[in-house]
């Protein structure tokens, strides 16, 4: 097996301003959120440590499932510290990186490396574009991921971003989400 990387692109607009937008996103409750989403998985062994370095946060997961696969998850990021920087065309762009092993019972073994930009811009209005752009390489796929990407891998994404700025309107007190997604 050889490898395969595709890119997700998906873009949404938030009934709020940008810097709302940001501050939401860019807060500890989302970090809290995820990290109680992974401790709620049917598994043993969970482990989760954080650790900040300069302007840079590295969390660290790992866990076994009850058919006894190993994985390991690496999340990248940058601390925002409630400051939201525009770059020279007025967005605010956050990246981020994701790393996954997985080791099974049998010895096989894959990695995989995901890299995140979510880009926000103002929609005149008071409203906020978001544009979110997610590239995986996986070291090892199978032949049919080399040619076509995963379809249930960008229905979840799409799911869990709908579900994550319907939430940021609902939080923010906009009307629901009147979400406006482009597929790839």
């Amino acid at each position: 097996m050889s490898g395969a990387t595709w890119t997700n692109r998906f873009e949404l607009t938030v009934r709020a301003d940008l810097d709302s937008v940001v501050a939401w996103y860019a807060s500890p409750d989302r970090r809290a959120e995820s990290r109680a989403h992974f401790e709620s998985f049917d598994v043993r062994d969970f482990r989760y440590d954080e650790r900040v370095e300069g302007d840079r946060r590295t969390t660290d997961m790992s866990w076994i499932t009850p058919a006894g696969l190993h994985v390991f998850l690496e999340i990248r990021g940058n601390v925002s510290n409630g400051v939201v920087a525009r770059d020279e065309e007025g967005k605010v762009v956050r990246r981020g990186e994701t790393y996954q092993y997985r080791r099974w019972t049998t010895g096989r073994q894959d990695r995989s490396r995901s890299e995140t930009t979510v880009e926000f811009t103002d929609v005149p209005g008071g409203s906020t574009r978001v544009q979110i752009s997610i590239t995986r390489h996986k070291d090892t796929a199978p032949w049919w991921e080399r040619l076509l990407p995963p379809i249930t891998e960008r229905r979840a994404q799409r799911c869990q971003l709908e579900e994550m700025f319907s939430r940021c309107e609902r939080d923010l007190g906009s009307s629901p989400a009147r979400d406006e997604w482009l597929p790839e």
